[in-house]
């Protein structure tokens, strides 16, 4: 048998350590032995206080942070007004401009896009194109591929994700 138990943040509490307060409920499955371990090492007359476990609490947070839809993988939708709005005045989906077109980008080789005149470096790099090399690329392209030609970068992790998955999806081959 599974026992449950919940970490429920309470934002309008800190505790001594400067950490966030949470309350132990019953909706998160963990082995019942780890529930009651939780709940007896809870100082007397806390059973449901976790002001005693910043590392916990610190623990959740990251957990709340890694599973939440909104970090767990970019939004095409964002993703299409960021490439508007970034990518648009140098790269097309279908053709090339100032920047190579990114249709049939992932899983290609850098610099191999036809018809496009891409920097030494680029074109000697090994590189396949994918969501973690994308994610490096658009960090920082010239700590990626040094003598690049692309002087641009996006520094926001959610930005990142957002135009990946567009890319994902826009750029399919036709």
């Amino acid at each position: 048998m599974q026992d449950f138990a919940v970490l429920e943040f309470i934002p309008e509490n800190k505790n001594k350590y400067g950490g966030i307060n949470f309350n132990v409920s019953s909706y998160l499955p963990c082995a019942p032995q780890s529930a009651q371990k939780m709940q007896a090492r809870l100082p007397h007359g806390k059973n449901d206080d976790m002001t005693h476990y910043p590392n916990l609490a610190a623990l959740a947070l990251l957990f709340i942070k890694l599973t939440s839809p909104a970090f767990a993988a970019g939004n095409p939708n964002n993703g299409a007004i960021i490439y508007q709005k970034k990518c648009a005045a140098c790269h097309s989906i279908d053709y090339n401009g100032v920047g190579p077109a990114h249709v049939g980008l992932f899983n290609r080789k850098a610099g191999s896009q036809a018809d496009y005149s891409y920097s030494p470096a680029v074109s000697a790099s090994p590189i396949l194109w994918n969501e973690k090399t994308l994610d490096k690329w658009l960090t920082n392209p010239e700590k990626l591929i040094p003598g690049q030609k692309m002087g641009f970068l996006v520094p926001s992790p959610k930005e990142r994700a957002d135009l990946i998955a567009y890319l994902k999806i826009a750029a399919v081959q036709k």
